[in-house]
């Protein structure tokens, strides 16, 4: 199946770090700091979310480009990682199927992994909407590497 952007008509090629999130698959689009997200069952892209906001607080000078991507049903928990001191971190998982956990953003020589609550746009539904830009300067949470 090819994958579709209806703004053009046009296949996207160069997907990389996919992830399959609340029904829809996540996929950064190589070389770019986009993140679309993309109807399974269509091929078609629903929403494209520009992360340029994030490329621009990495402090590396010598930054690229968005590659990697990951998600975690609870937040405040990088993947592979355990829970914070004193506690977990917050599980917002919905088996009705609202949008919960966190989305982990970083790229080529950033210095910084970004957390982003996928709570923080429950609101928002991928399937009826094409183009959204990320709301990165708010509900990002900068982590060290």
């Amino acid at each position: 199946m090819a994958v579709v952007d209806p703004a053009t008509n046009q296949p996207q090629g160069h997907l990389n770090e996919i992830e399959f999130i609340h029904g829809f698959v996540f996929a950064n689009v190589w070389l770019t700091n986009d993140i679309v997200i993309i109807n399974p069952a269509s091929g078609a892209i629903v929403a494209r979310w520009d992360m340029s906001q994030l490329a621009a607080r990495v402090t590396n000078a010598r930054r690229d480009v968005l590659n990697g991507i990951a998600y975690t049903p609870t937040r405040g928990v990088p993947p592979g990682g355990a829970p914070p001191a004193g506690g977990g971190g917050a599980t917002d998982a919905d088996p009705t199927g609202a949008w919960g956990g966190s989305l982990w953003v970083t790229g080529k020589r950033w210095d910084t992994i970004f957390e982003l609550a996928l709570s923080d746009v429950q609101a928002y539904n991928p399937a009826q909407a094409h183009r959204r830009a990320a709301a990165a300067g708010k509900g990002a949470r900068k982590q060290a590497r």
